[in-house]
């Protein structure tokens, strides 16, 4: 039992991210989720945006020498946006924030995220997906945009 202690430690000071850099994340990922639904193009359409994968488990690596940057990835639930097909949502996406002087620069086009860098430290990937349909039913109601 005692070996429980010492992986414990080995984890929250060697392998997890410290609480500043998950302090900054979040602070981040609420910037761009109210960014998000603020905007004039997605207010309407807006539901929610939900960390995915490893920032939703909290297993996120700290960086090392070789990979001095982390990234998360954050889900943004959408209801369909009349007259826009699947590949509209990544570009409008990417559109806004690289038209907007706060992450003018920062945006990059993906297959299915818009990419946003922060100063070589991490990236957040925003990967948009559309809710069709009455209720949440992930296998027939979802789409992830590609």
């Amino acid at each position: 039992m005692k070996l429980v202690k010492h992986f414990n430690e080995f984890l929250l000071n060697n392998v997890n991210l410290n609480q500043h850099r998950i302090d900054t994340l979040e602070s981040r990922v609420s910037t761009i989720t109210n960014f998000l639904k603020g905007s004039d193009s997605l207010k309407a359409s807006f539901i929610t945006a939900i960390p995915q994968g490893s920032y939703a488990h909290r297993t996120i690596i700290k960086p090392t020498v070789k990979k001095a940057v982390f990234d998360a990835d954050v889900v943004v639930y959408l209801k369909p946006i009349k007259g826009w097909e699947p590949k509209d949502y990544i570009q409008k996406i990417y559109e806004l924030f690289n038209n907007s002087s706060p992450y003018r620069g920062k945006a990059s086009r993906q297959t299915r995220c818009v990419k946003l860098n922060y100063a070589g430290e991490f990236h957040i990937d925003v990967v948009p997906c559309i809710r069709k349909g009455g209720f949440f039913r992930v296998s027939k109601n979802l789409y992830v945009i590609s």
